[in-house]
């Protein structure tokens, strides 16, 4: 059945009928296709390229972070590895630093440490192999082995009014915003990769 939608999203974004992509989202090497725009409803895959930037030094690029509202996971293939975070314990010798974000998705990309420090107890990491429902509020992130290529689909669904956007960042100096959230250029190229795994 995903297969059969992607096809026919894939489809229309090879035709031009989409253009909300982005290059280089959130970290170097991870691409944003949006494939349905609809208020509570939205569908993005992702797709990290085989010299993402996603795991630097055996640490996540990607902060653990919420979202504005709840998200459904869905892998497609590749080795997507997630993280589930348990619930962050402020303590002076923590190795998650607090920071505020903003994303560059939606303006100017800044990723500000607040100086407090972090612990995150029962934190589990998992293969993505099956889809994964989060309340907007879960902390999480996502990292794709570097070397590899993987996709998968973020479904966007009820919006959360309390949304926080603190994260947490084992190293905050791997965000660097210069020359992320750019125009995904070679988005046919993309697309006919995904295709051609899932086909």
């Amino acid at each position: 059945m995903i297969s059969v939608f992607l096809r026919h999203h894939l489809t229309r974004a090879m035709r031009g009928e989409i253009t909300n992509t982005i290059a280089h989202c959130h970290v170097r090497g991870l691409h944003s296709i949006m494939l349905h725009d609809e208020p509570g409803n939205r569908v993005r895959m992702f797709f990290a390229d085989e010299a993402n930037k996603m795991l630097v030094s055996g640490a996540p690029a990607l902060a653990a972070h919420g979202h504005h509202c709840d998200v459904t996971l869905i892998p497609v293939f590749g080795p997507v590895m997630h993280v589930l975070c348990g619930r962050p314990t402020h303590c002076e010798d923590g190795d998650h630093h607090e920071c505020t974000y903003s994303s560059g998705v939606t303006g100017a990309s800044e990723l500000v440490p607040t100086g407090r420090l972090f612990y995150f107890k029962d934190s589990k990491t998992a293969h993505l192999r099956e889809p994964i429902q989060l309340k907007a509020s879960t902390l999480h992130t996502v990292h794709v082995p570097p070397g590899n290529v993987a996709a998968w689909l973020v479904i966007e669904g009820h919006e959360d009014p309390a949304y926080d956007s603190r994260c947490y960042s084992l190293d905050p100096t791997l965000h660097r915003p210069e020359g992320l959230y750019r125009p995904l250029t070679d988005v046919t190229s993309v697309i006919d990769r995904v295709l051609r795994v899932i086909s």
